[in-house]
């Protein structure tokens, strides 16, 4: 009697671990900052797999150096899949990002710039091949060799930032022109279409032109023209009044001890156009969707910004009108930009053939994430839409291992001690649990799922153990495999951990029973 009404409380223990293990929130504070997710704003269950393969991608990736706020979206067919809120856009106040919270995009802006530019060029208002200074002949005259082209390729020879353009602006610019007015008579630094060199301002004066082609300020004609046909409510240049309360604050690392402080004020109105507007992931997302669905311009249009400008050598820029050109392996179409400051880091990542968008904002440069983690993530949903995911999360495989199981350790000597597995259900998605004698339950990620074998890995902060079952005759045995501490600094600190961890530590598992 007694040894049942033992199992009993271990089962409610497991029963009650799904709710409120601290593991599967994730909301934990760090000494090197906050990496934490604060739950899902828009889910698809058709991405159930994904999702949480994507989630941990976010979290596991920052667990070192902190993630002070940020969110992530993607589109699959137009529509969002997934949009996922992490961390705080206040740390001193608790203040967790949510889906309106506004991020700097840095030179994501540039998208917005030629998209803008795009549709002119539509309208045949404005020509690739004409120099800049037909339409802003107050420039200076060693300008009169550039054209659009050159511009929005990065082949015009202007320099980029340096000193105080970057990082220590303050100063609000009202009138574009005056702005220019930062750069404007410096030499060129080679003749332009010699080569491609990426400069910020280039964009800077491409807004100028659209102000003055458009007969609108370069933000109001975004706004009509580009922001509300996208469905965009959360991006802008200058923040109105009444949404200042949405805009995250924006974080760097204390020099002294690496701890988040919050950055100098900085204007960036000195170039809205190349570097300087504002928005978050939500609305990357929907911007992206307006271009491949050919809201803002034509199927032909957006071909032609798409199209690898060269210099007149011949040499590729990587570069179409404003778009990056993702180079991959196996010759697939990526198209997109990044955006990177002290106090931002963002992407927006368009796979036309696949109808794919995907965008990341943070109100920090110094993140753990890079386009190749989104394009990682991308393919994850791309793979769950094919069926082609090698988690497999079906009613009847769950059903083979649903419930409480006890199964022996090796600990030396032929001699084995008890440990309890739990597997349950959570939207049709099997997780599981492990315990031993007198320690909290510990997570386990199922990797691969069968009617006969399962792989989970034990994701402590400190190792990570993977274990095999094979089920056979109503019993489970197996090994766990593989112990890896994952740096040397949790190693050192999480040493309970380093503990637990040796008791996964390449052993046999038998005799495994179910006891529910």
């Amino acid at each position: 009697m007694n040894r049942l009404y033992y199992y009993f409380l271990l089962l409610i223990i497991f029963l009650l671990f799904p709710a409120c293990s601290k593991y599967d929130q994730d909301q934990g504070n760090y000494k090197y900052g906050v990496s934490s997710w604060q739950g899902t704003n828009v889910y698809s269950g058709r991405y159930k797999g994904a999702i949480e393969r994507a989630r941990k991608i976010v979290t596991e990736s920052n667990r070192g150096s902190g993630l002070p706020g940020a969110q992530v979206a993607i589109a699959i067919d137009g529509q969002i899949c997934w949009s996922e809120n992490f961390g705080f856009s206040d740390i001193s106040k608790g203040t967790p990002v949510n889906s309106t919270t506004i991020f700097r995009i840095a030179s994501v802006s540039k998208l917005f710039t030629a998209s803008a530019l795009g549709k002119l060029i539509e309208e045949g208002k404005v020509h690739l091949d004409s120099t800049i200074t037909y339409y802003l002949p107050d420039l200076p005259e060693h300008y009169s060799c550039i054209t659009i082209r050159h511009l929005v390729s990065h082949q015009s020879g202007i320099r980029h930032y340096y000193g105080a353009d970057k990082s220590e602006k303050t100063e609000h610019y009202t009138h574009i022109e005056d702005a220019c007015m930062l750069f404007a008579d410096a030499p060129l630094l080679f003749p332009a279409g010699q080569k491609c060199e990426y400069s910020s301002y280039n964009f800077l004066i491409v807004s100028a032109i659209i102000q003055q082609v458009s007969g609108k300020s370069f933000l109001k004609y975004l706004q009509d023209e580009i922001w509300i046909p996208a469905g965009l409510k959360n991006t802008f240049g200058e923040i109105p009044v009444s949404r200042i309360k949405d805009v995250t604050k924006f974080y760097i690392k204390s020099s002294s001890d690496a701890s988040w402080v919050d950055a100098p004020f900085q204007d960036l109105s000195f170039n809205w156009g190349g570097a300087g507007l504002s928005s978050n992931a939500n609305d990357l997302v929907l911007f992206g969707n307006a271009l491949l669905t050919n809201k803002l311009f034509s199927k032909e249009t957006m071909k032609m910004m798409c199209a690898p400008q060269l210099t007149s050598q011949k040499d590729t820029t990587g570069f179409g009108v404003g778009f990056i050109l993702y180079e991959t392996t196996d010759n697939e179409v990526i198209i997109g930009h990044g955006g990177f400051m002290p106090t931002a880091k963002s992407y927006i990542l368009l796979f036309p053939e696949s109808n794919v968008v995907i965008a990341f904002t943070s109100n920090t440069a110094m993140v753990n994430f890079a386009d190749e983690t989104l394009v990682e993530i991308a393919h994850i949903f791309l793979k769950e839409k094919k069926n082609e995911n090698h988690f497999l999360f079906s009613k009847m495989l769950n059903q083979h291992w649903t419930g409480l199981w006890q199964i022996k350790i090796e600990n030396g000597d032929e001699k084995y001690d008890n440990a309890y597995l739990y597997f349950y259900e959570v939207s049709n998605m099997l997780k599981g649990s492990i315990l031993f004698d007198n320690r909290e339950p510990v997570p386990l990620e199922i990797t691969e799922l069968k009617e006969d074998s399962i792989q989970l890995i034990a994701p402590l902060r400190s190792h990570t153990a993977m274990i095999q079952l094979v089920l056979k005759n109503g019993k489970i045995s197996g090994k766990s495999y593989y112990n890896k501490p994952l740096t040397y600094l949790f190693k050192k600190q999480l040493s309970k951990e380093s503990e637990l961890a040796k008791m996964l530590k390449p052993k046999n598992i038998r005799d495994g029973i179910r006891l529910n």
